[in-house]
Parts: C-alpha cells; sequence; structure tokens
C-alpha cells in the first residue's frame, strides 16, 4: 500500500490499512486450508478424485472443486457431512449383527513334570481277521479330578515333520503330564460296539485305549482289503505279525523316507543256506526309536524319552575298549586272545583308557588232528575320529570254545546327548553273550524259559564244548545287559558236529561267507527305515518296548575248510563294496592282516569326500542328495555332457572288522 493510499485510508505511514470482514475471511480460508494440508493426506481420503479436466470430484456428494483448500472446506460442510451420516446408517443397517465376543476362559499354567510310561501291545484277532493296538498309558501324578483324554489327529493337522498321508497320530493328555503321540496306520478305525473302548483305573492309575482296524475284505460287499498284510502262518497255526509303528528321527540323524510296517520278505539265499522262521512271539513288540534312542519316544515331534533323573545327573566316564589294541599306522598282530572286561555298575564310573586301533587274534584249539572244523579268527578295530579319546562305540569278542565264535556290537551315539557312554553298553552286551555260548553264564529259571522258547528252532545243545546258540546268546545278553544304551548285534559260530555256521544278525551289523573268490552267503541288513536298524535297547532295565531277539535272522550255511567269513559293523559295510573284500582277502597271507588291511580299506573310503561309497549310492536310491545349489555348483563337464554332482563320500564311523577262516583241527 503507497503512502498516498494509506493516508486516504487513514493510516500512519508504514502499519498497513485496516482489512475489511471479506478480506479477514479469505485470509481465515487460507490458512485453514494450509493447515489441512499439512495434517490431512488426501491420498487417504476415498471419496477424493481428480478428473481429467484438473478438477477434483467428490464421489460421496457429486461435487466438483477448484482446489484442494475448496474441497477440504466443502468435507467439513453440512451436506458432506449429512452424505457421511446416511451412507454410515445403510452400512450399519446391510451389516449382520456381530454375536457378543465370547469370554476367554483364563489358561491354567500347570508345570509339566515330563512324559507319562507306557505299554503298546499289537494283537490280532483270528476270529474277525482283525487287527488292534492297545495302549497303556501310566499316570501316577495325576491331578485330582483330572481325567486322561485321547484324540485322533490327521498327519496334516501336526508341523513336527513331514505329512504322510498313510499315517495318522494319536494323543494322549493328562495333567501334570506333557501331550504324548503315537504315529499309527491311517486306516479306517473299528467304532462298533466293543471294538474301541478306554477305562480309567483310578487305583493303578492306568489309562488303556484299544482299538480296532475295520476289515473291509471280512464284509459283505467290502471292496477294499484288509488295512495291512496278513499274519505270516506260525508253528501250531497262531497268528503271527504285528502292525509296527514306524521310529522317529533322533537328533543328528538325517531325514528318511515314512517308516514301513513290515521289512520287505528276505530273498533267497545262495550256497544251500536256510534261514530259521521266527518263533511264535515274532513281532509281538514295537520297533524301537529311529537311531537307536533308548525305550521307544512318541513317535510325534521326534525327540527321545528324557532319561530317569537319577540316569541323567550322573554323566559316566569313557569306557575302554573291548580288546587290546594295535597302533593303525604300524599294525602288528597279537596273537593273544583278550578277554572281555568284568561288567561295571551303571552308577558308577568307568576309567579311561586309551584308545587306538584295535586287532587280535584267536588261534584255533590244538587238539587231535581229524577232519574237525574249528575257526580262525582275527579282528581289528578302528575308532571314530572324534571318539579315539574314550575308544569309540563298538565292541567285540573272540571265542576259541568249541568250533569257535565272534560277535560284534555296535553301539549307538545318539545316547551321548543323554549324558550315557554308548560303549559301556555294547561292551556289556558282548560279554555276557560270550560267556552265554562258553556255557559261563548262570541263568535265572525265568531267564532259562524265555532263552529255550527263543532258542528252540536254532540251538544245538549237544555234548559240544560250547553251546551253538546265536540267538540265544543274544536274548540272553539282553536281558542280563542292565546299563542304559541301545546297540546292533551280529554273532556268528561254527556248529562242529553239523559243520555249518549258525549266525544270528540284528540291525545292520552282518557277516558274509567267501568261497573260490565268490560270496557264497551273507547277511542282509534288518531296518525299519534307511539309516534307521533293528537294535536291542534297555533304559536303563530291560524292556520289552524296544526290538529283541526274536527279530533276529537265523542262518545256517554248510561250510568246509578254507572258507573265510568276514564279520564286521555298519562301519565296514558302509565303506567297502564286496569286491573290494574279496580282493583284499586274496591279496593277504593270514587273518590279521586282512582284517588289519580291510579296516584301514574302509576309513579311507570313509575319508574320501568324492568316494562313491555304498552308503551314499543307497542314499540315492532312497531320494536322498545334496540341494540344488550345490548340485549346479559342482557341475562337470564328461564325455560330452553335462553331469551335475551328487552325493558322495563315505560315512565316517567307528570300523570293526573279524576275518575268520574255516580250517582243520591242528592245522597250522
Amino acid at each position: 500500500m503507497s503512502f498516498i493510499s494509506a493516508r486516504e485510508h487513514g493510516s500512519k505511514p508504514g502499519s498497513g490499512g485496516v482489512a475489511s470482514a471479506q478480506q479477514d475471511s479469505i485470509d481465515r480460508r487460507e490458512r485453514l486450508r494450509r493447515l489441512a494440508l499439512e495434517t490431512i493426506d488426501l491420498a487417504k481420503d476415498p471419496y477424493y478424485m481428480r478428473n481429467h479436466l484438473g478438477q477434483i470430484e467428490c464421489r460421496l456428494c457429486l461435487t466438483l472443486h477448484p482446489n484442494e483448500g475448496n474441497y477440504l472446506a466443502h468435507t467439513q460442510g453440512k451436506r458432506h457431512q449429512q452424505n457421511l451420516a446416511k451412507r454410515a446408517a445403510r452400512e450399519a443397517a446391510d451389516k449382520p449383527a456381530a454375536p457378543a465376543p465370547a469370554r476367554m476362559a483364563a489358561k491354567r499354567k500347570t508345570v509339566k513334570i515330563g512324559r507319562p510310561g507306557y505299554r503298546v501291545t499289537k494283537q490280532f484277532d483270528q476270529n474277525t481277521q482283525q487287527r488292534s493296538l492297545l495302549f497303556q498309558v501310566e499316570y501316577p501324578e495325576i491331578e485330582e479330578g483330572c481325567a486322561p483324554r485321547y484324540r485322533f489327529m490327521s498327519a496334516f493337522e501336526q508341523r513336527a515333520e513331514a505329512a504322510d498321508k498313510n499315517f495318522m497320530y494319536l494323543l494322549f493328555a493328562a495333567d501334570p503330564y506333557e501331550i504324548i503321540s503315537f504315529k499309527v496306520p491311517n486306516a479306517e478305525v473299528d467304532k462298533s460296539d466293543g471294538r474301541l473302548f478306554t477305562h480309567w483305573d483310578p487305583d493303578n492309575r492306568i489309562y488303556s485305549l484299544q482299538f480296532c482296524y475295520r476289515n473291509r475284505a471280512a464284509e459283505p460287499g467290502g471292496a477294499r482289503g484288509p488295512p495291512f498284510p496278513g499274519p505270516p502262518p506260525l508253528p501250531g497255526g497262531a497268528p503271527g505279525g504285528a502292525i509296527p509303528p514306524p521310529p522317529v528321527r533322533p537328533p543328528g540323524m538325517a531325514a528318511g523316507p515314512g517308516g514301513a510296517a513290515f521289512l520287505p520278505p528276505p530273498p533267497p539265499m545262495p550256497g544251500g543256506m536256510a534261514r530259521i522262521p521266527p518263533p511264535p512271539n515274532m513281532g509281538a513288540l514295537p520297533p524301537p526309536p529311529m537311531g537307536g534312542f533308548p525305550i521307544p519316544p512318541p513317535p510325534m515331534g521326534g525327540l527321545p524319552i528324557p532319561p530317569p533323573p537319577q540316569m541323567a545327573q550322573t554323566r559316566r566316564q569313557p569306557c575302554p575298549p573291548l580288546y587290546s589294541a594295535l597302533d593303525a599306522g604300524s599294525p602288528q598282530a597279537s596273537t593273544t586272545v583278550s578277554a572281555p572286561p568284568a561288567e561295571t555298575s551303571p552308577a558308577a564310573p568307568v576309567p579311561a583308557a586309551p584308545a587306538t586301533p584295535s586287532a587280535s587274534s584267536a588261534p584255533a584249539p590244538s587238539a587231535a588232528k581229524g577232519n574237525v572244523l574249528v575257526l580262525r579268527s582275527a579282528a581289528c578295530y578302528l575308532p571314530h575320529p572324534d571318539k579315539v579319546s574314550y575308544g569309540g562305540e563298538d565292541a567285540h569278542f573272540v571265542s576259541n570254545v568249541g568250533g569257535g565264535a565272534v560277535g560284534v556290537a555296535d553301539g549307538v551315539g545318539g545316547w551321548q546327548a543323554e549324558g550315557v557312554n554308548p560303549a559301556e553298553y555294547s561292551a556289556t552286551l558282548m560279554r555276557f553273550a560270550c560267556e552265554y555260548l562258553e556255557r559261563a553264564l548262570v541263568l535265572q529259571p525265568d531267564e532259562a524259559a524265555r532263552v529255550a522258547k527263543i532258542s528252540s528252532n536254532d540251538a544245538s545243545t549237544g555234548a559240544q564244548e560250547a553251546l551253538v546258540d546265536p540267538r540265544g546268546a543274544i536274548d540272553a545278553a539282553h536281558r542280563r545287559t542292565r546299563c542304559a544304551g541301545s546297540s546292533t548285534v551280529c554273532i556268528v559260530q561254527l556248529d562242529q558236529e553239523k559243520k555249518q555256521l549258525v549266525a544270528a544278525n540284528l540291525g545292520d551289523s552282518g557277516f558274509l561267507v567267501i568261497r573260490g573268490g565268490a560270496i557264497v552267503a551273507r547277511s542282509r541288513p534288518l531296518e525299519h527305515i534307511f539309516d534307521c536298524p533293528l537294535q536291542l535297547g534297555c533304559c536303563p532295565e530291560f524292556t520289552d518296548a524296544t526290538d529283541n531277539a526274536s527279530m533276529a535272522e537265523v542262518y545256517k550255511v554248510p561250510v568246509r575248510p578254507g572258507d573265510v567269513i568276514v564279520a564286521g559293523s555298519d562301519g565296514l559295510f558302509d565303506n567297502t563294496f564286496d569286491s573290494e573284500v574279496i580282493a583284499t582277502c586274496a591279496g593277504t597271507q593270514n587273518e590279521v592282516g586282512a582284517a588289519i588291511a580291510l579296516a584301514k580299506l574302509a576309513r579311507e573310503h570313509a575319508s574320501d569326500p568324492l568316494f562313491e561309497s555304498p552308503y551314499t549310492r543307497e542314499a540315492l536310491k532312497q531320494g536322498f542328495d545334496i540341494p540344488w545349489g550345490k548340485k549346479l555348483a559342482g557341475m562337470r563337464f564328461i564325455g560330452g555332457k553335462v553331469e551335475l554332482a551328487k552325493l558322495t563320500g563315505g560315512k565316517q564311523d567307528d570300523i570293526t572288522v573279524l576275518v575268520v577262516r574255516v580250517v582243520e583241527e591242528g592245522e597250522e
């Protein structure tokens, strides 16, 4: 405003003119517009829209506005506010009435005291051709007024492992115990009268549940067959077979495919070898957990049942190896037979011993010459490189009583996570098995009756110096061993009267017989699924809820002088091929040299990351391989073709090798 204009309006120079009411209103609207633009985000206004002419439209009131300020002034006006109220009332009328929110019951905070004990019994009704499962769960510390509960759960409801439509889960719950789950075959459950029942015994505090699978084949017009294969015929017409629940992955073990209910039928054996049928109680017990963990934990989640508090608090010291030692760098044969160590108390610490590769040799007994066959044995043991400090977890024995016998046991290393030395169980198991075969183990009446029942099909109890009964030795040792742990086992023995080899194998240890540069007989690994062998167990007392001697396969092989038997743990057979075993035995002068050479060969293959071992070949067949990123990163051009990298390498493990030669008595 100029000085002349200010003077005409009566203002002093420099003070400006007096604003009119209209100017005050315009100025106020401008300030409000700027304030609104700073505080209101028009991009979030659902009714704000700019058309193709640059004008602003209100989609609610269908009005045009030249700028944002005019639109904001419109939103505060009476027309826009009335339209907002009308729309809100119409939406409220169209919206269904929501139910009153339910009051959430306060969750009880119960301190869990662990998992309950349980027993699983598998049954078969010969009349209805139905299979059933009986679960007995013990709740000694259950809360007063609390009743146990159960329910069936689909495999697609759980998140602990990959869903498998062939199985479902049975859950049991009771405070203050943790919920346990069993993985059972996913077949239709018969819920008719008397086929599914529950019972709670308040005195003994045992909750029982039994259910049967429906047999569609036995019903009129049934299209489906029975949910599981029929039981194999057994002596006396008693039904055999059972529905073993699949095992669970232990910590540290590679994931495997879903558990199989039954092992495949054994193939026919060459060389005139006969397989002994299992006794009537074959398959009456559930299989052990995957990877050799103690008593089978509930399969859900794959976690082992924690040991009793007194066992968890007592960490055992390393156990010495079962037999004398030899340095693998400079192998020297020992001609003395090592005696098994004395059994140690489960609670007492075991002193450590130097862990070095072992090799021992048992010479054939020198007696009157004749056409009597005996075994001349040698053994070599190399512990896992990470377990040298305490001697590894394998154990074996060599006996020259009678015709001779050897045995090997592979302790399950997963027990280390529970504070248990796995070598103690396998060493004690071998000691009792050797004493049984040498008639030095005194059995109680109930033990003797049980062993007689197990070994009725394969025992030779003549006037021989030794008892030819490898499966009975496994059963007696299993029931007598009272320290926590689990192990596979293989025992090979010579029957001098019948001039045949009698062997019993449970798990993935094994043996083979070489004659004239060819394998005439061999054992097959017994596994629940890949890398999960059958095994004996104790936690810390003997229990029927593990694999047992009745599940072991018994072999009878006619032998003659010059035959070579190679027995060992899975550390040998997972890392060497049969052709390598034959060539190594043929290229050495005696049993001691062959045992040392085979052990060294297995260790070399186990340490070679590029070696295509029998273990990795079987893993590839089962669907295991390296990730695709590593397959592409290791891609190579071979013979003009692109070859992706694949799973290779041996399996680093304890390696036990026993080389046995059949000779005539008195032969040097």
